[in-house]
């Protein structure tokens, strides 16, 4: 190699491929750009809650987001399972979010409950199909349609401290391949510390034996790395919810008031809601959206386009 062409490849990157200008050509505001136009077209997050009757999802979605929401459930069992849907636009900083809240109502309260599950599953892959034919289109108009896509599943477990339910397992094996599953234990303050221990270690138990796969927050970004690979540890998420405020040491906080005392709900001493908010939306709500697409809604198409492939097309085989 002669110098000339030394002299040219010392001022390449490891790659041999980069180069760096003479003077700088604007190039660095590139994530700028990208964070205005994001910023300007907003966000949109699509959550979905799902648990037996009485077991607290409304409260923990009021909870969650720190909102108002009227409470339209009603007292007597539903013959069926529905779920009901209410949107709302929160701004935090320069940030705007629209919000999507799906809720089940009547689940678990039939007494044949072979069936719970279709109607949740339903949903969602209507919502895939929705999607999927907009994006076929020849003019397609995303941006205008929106992303209706149900980008995380809250499933709520009953404290019952013993294991779960049959319902339980065939609604998670069912959500599992379609949505982003972060499994809950609703009211957990009626277990012990001990109780709601074993408890713990006996769904996961169950849920490796059944097969069951959960979401877990990633540890491949060095950012969150260390409090995701924590997070991780308190799945299933044990959690109370409360909107009811009580001055504790000069500060207002979210509390759950009994004869006996009260439960702080973001003292992390008394339960994991702190975790949960953190999980779903401080550190990895932009990951539960990105994976929705890149791996449930991927899923969807593929098995869409597989239907209709030609024979021995090996284009469209799926993985």
């Amino acid at each position: 190699m002669g110098k000339e062409e030394l002299d040219c490849f010392r001022q390449l990157g490891p790659s041999g491929r980069t180069l760096t200008p003479a003077s700088n050509i604007g190039i660095n505001t590139l994530p700028d750009q990208f964070v205005n136009i994001e910023l300007t077209k907003g966000f949109t997050f699509n959550l979905m809650c799902v648990g037996v009757s009485g077991i607290g999802k409304t409260t923990l979605l009021r909870s969650l987001f720190r909102i108002n929401l009227q409470d339209d459930s009603h007292p007597t069992r539903s013959n069926d399972v529905l779920l009901t849907e209410r949107e709302l636009s929160l701004s935090e900083a320069s940030v705007s979010l629209r919000v999507k809240l799906i809720e089940s109502r009547g689940f678990g309260d039939q007494i044949n409950k072979s069936d719970n599950s279709r109607n949740v599953v339903k949903y969602i892959e209507e919502k895939f199909e929705s999607y999927y034919r907009e994006e076929s289109r020849v003019c397609r108009q995303l941006d205008k349609v929106g992303d209706g896509l149900v980008h995380a599943c809250i499933y709520m477990l009953e404290p019952t401290g013993a294991s779960l339910s049959t319902l339980d397992i065939i609604t998670l094996k069912e959500l599992q391949t379609r949505v982003n599953v972060i499994l809950v234990i609703g009211k957990s303050d009626s277990l012990t510390p001990s109780e709601l221990k074993d408890f713990k270690k006996r769904i996961m138990e169950e849920l490796l034996e059944k097969g069951v796969e959960l979401y877990k927050c990633p540890t491949d970004d060095p950012t969150v790395s260390t409090k995701n690979c924590e997070l991780n540890l308190h799945i299933p998420f044990a959690v109370v919810a409360s909107t009811e405020e009580m001055l504790i040491n000069n500060q207002l906080c979210r509390v759950r008031k009994y004869p006996w005392g009260s439960v702080n709900v973001d003292d992390e001493s008394h339960c994991e809601f702190t975790h949960l908010r953190e999980a779903l939306l401080r550190n990895n709500l932009y990951h539960l959206i990105q994976t929705t697409h890149s791996k449930f809604f991927y899923r969807f198409r593929a098995e869409q386009l597989s239907k209709d492939k030609p024979t021995g097309d090996s284009l469209y085989e799926l993985k």
